[in-house]
C-alpha cells in the first residue's frame, strides 16, 4: 500500500480562527459569569448596609417617640406592665427601597426607667436587627456635668490626669493618697469626661470617673481608644474590667448659649458690642498682675480677645463672666483666679481659634468654648471644667473639677435618653 502525504493546508486558517473564537467565547462567558457574581455580592453588601442603616433609623424613630412623650413615662410604663405596649411602626419605603420596623417594649427585670427597642430593617432581601435598652436619666441634668468635653474629640494624652473634688468642702484638694490605692483622698468620683465624636486616652491617662461616648448628629456613637488608660467609673467597664464607655446619646455641647440665661444674654451684648467695634484686647504683661471684678458682686466683662504674657496673674474679686469673640492664651506660668473658688469665674468664647493653656499655668473656672480647639499643656492644671470642640490633654496636664460648677450654672430636666446598651444581630 503506498502512503500519500497531502501537503494542502486549505482550511487551515479557518479551523484555527474557529479555535480562537472558541476560546474567546469561553473566556468572555466566564468573566461575564464572574462580574454578575460580583455584582450581586456587591448587591448583597450594600441591601445589608442600607437594612442596617434602616434598623438604626428605626432605633431613632422610636427614641424621638419617646422623647415625644417624655413626661408621660409613668403612664408609658404602666403600659408596658400591661403588655399593652406604647408604640409599633412600620416606616414608608425609603428612596432606596428600605424600610424600618420598631416595637417599644418593657425591659422586664431592668432597672426603672429602662425601656427595650427592638428594630428590623430590610432592604432588597436583606434584613438587619437592633436591640436597644434606653433609659431617662431621673430628676434634672446639670448644663455643666463633665470635667472635660470635646465635642468633635477629647484627648488624654501619657500621664494626663482627670479628678473631681467639691469646692465647698476641700478648697484646695491634693493628690496625696493615704491608702496607696491610686485614687486621691480628695477625690470625689465625679470627674467624668467625655465627647460626642472621638474620645482616645493615651497611655497612663488618668480618669478619675466615666468616659461617656456621646454622638454626632446622625445618631453615630462616639468612637472610644484605649491604650492603657486608668478609668475609675464602673459603669464604662464591662464585665471583665475592659474599657468600653458608657453611650449617653448626644450632648448638646453649647446648650448655654441658647438657653434664654444669662450667659445666652452675655453673649446678645457681646454680639451687639463686636458689630459696633467697641471690643478690645485684655492683655496682662510679664508678670503683672491685674484684678477684675467687684466684691460682692457679679461682673460681666467683653473683650476680643486675651492674651497674657509669662508669670502674668488676673485675681477674682465676686463672680466675673468673661464674654469673648477671639483666642485666649496663657503663657507660661500665668495664674487666673488664684484665690477664688472655680464657681466665680468664666470665659464663654465663641472664637474658632485656639485657647492655649501653656506649661505650668493654673486656672480655676469654666473654660466654656464649645467651637474651640483647646489645649492644656504639660503640667498645666486648671481647677473647674471644660467645654471645647476639640480638648487636649497634654503630657501632665491636670483637671480638677470642681462639682460645685454645675450647682452654679443650673440644671435642666432631663429630656433626652441614654442609651445603655445596643446590640446588632
Amino acid at each position: 500500500m503506498e502512503l500519500r502525504i497531502f501537503n494542502n493546508q486549505n482550511g487551515a486558517a479557518l479551523l484555527t480562527s474557529l479555535l480562537l473564537m472558541s476560546l474567546l467565547t469561553i473566556v468572555g462567558v466566564s468573566a461575564l459569569s464572574t462580574t454578575d457574581i460580583e455584582l450581586k455580592i456587591a448587591g448583597n453588601e450594600k441591601s445589608a448596609a442600607q437594612a442596617l442603616y434602616a434598623a438604626e433609623a428605626g432605633v431613632y424613630s422610636a427614641i424621638a417617640e419617646l422623647t415625644a412623650d417624655i413626661d408621660g413615662w409613668d403612664t408609658i410604663f404602666t403600659a408596658y406592665e400591661n403588655d399593652a405596649g406604647l408604640g409599633q411602626k412600620i416606616s414608608e419605603p425609603s428612596e432606596s427601597g428600605s424600610v424600618f420596623t420598631y416595637i417599644i417594649e418593657d425591659n422586664v427585670g431592668a432597672a426603672s426607667g429602662t425601656v427595650k427597642i427592638n428594630a428590623t430593617g430590610t432592604a432588597h432581601g436583606s434584613e438587619k436587627k437592633i436591640t436597644a435598652i434606653v433609659h431617662r436619666p431621673s430628676g434634672t441634668n446639670p448644663y455643666i456635668n463633665y470635667a472635660g468635653f470635646g465635642d468633635e474629640k477629647l484627648v488624654i494624652k501619657n500621664s494626663g490626669i482627670v479628678r473631681s473634688y467639691d469646692s465647698t468642702v476641700t478648697p484646695n484638694p491634693s493628690d496625696h493618697d493615704t491608702d496607696g490605692d491610686g485614687i486621691a483622698d480628695d477625690e470625689t468620683g465625679g470627674g467624668d469626661v467625655g465627647s460626642n465624636g472621638e474620645v482616645e486616652l493615651k497611655n497612663k491617662a488618668y480618669v478619675g470617673g466615666e468616659v461617656a461616648l456621646g454622638a454626632d448628629a446622625d445618631g453615630n456613637v462616639a468612637a472610644l481608644s484605649d491604650s492603657g488608660a486608668i478609668v475609675t467609673g464602673t459603669e464604662s467597664l464591662d464585665a471583665d474590667g475592659n474599657l468600653v464607655g458608657v453611650n449617653v446619646g448626644p450632648v448638646d455641647a453649647d446648650a448655654l448659649f441658647t438657653d434664654g440665661g444669662a450667659v445666652e444674654a452675655g453673649m446678645a451684648v457681646l454680639a451687639a458690642k463686636d458689630a459696633a467695634g467697641e471690643l478690645t484686647e485684655l492683655f496682662i504683661g510679664k508678670d503683672e498682675t491685674v484684678v477684675l471684678g467687684t466684691p460682692g458682686t457679679t461682673t460681666n466683662l467683653y473683650y476680643s480677645e486675651i492674651n497674657t504674657k509669662n508669670s502674668g496673674e488676673i485675681q477674682i474679686q465676686g463672680t466675673v463672666n468673661v464674654f469673648t469673640t477671639g483666642a485666649v492664651e496663657l503663657k507660661n506660668g500665668v495664674t487666673f483666679n488664684n484665690t477664688g473658688a472655680p464657681a466665680d469665674f468664666a470665659i464663654f468664647s465663641t472664637t474658632t481659634d485656639i485657647i492655649d493653656l501653656r506649661n505650668s499655668s493654673s486656672f480655676a473656672g469654666l473654660v466654656y468654648a464649645p467651637y474651640a480647639d483647646v489645649v492644656l499643656h504639660n503640667s498645666g492644671d486648671l481647677f473647674g471644667s471644660i467645654y471645647a470642640k476639640t480638648l487636649d490633654i497634654r503630657n501632665s496636664g491636670d483637671i480638677w473639677f470642681d462639682t460645685a460648677i454645675s450647682d452654679a450654672y443650673g440644671s435642666v430636666l432631663s429630656d433626652k435618653l441614654k442609651i445603655l446598651s445596643w446590640r446588632q444581630d
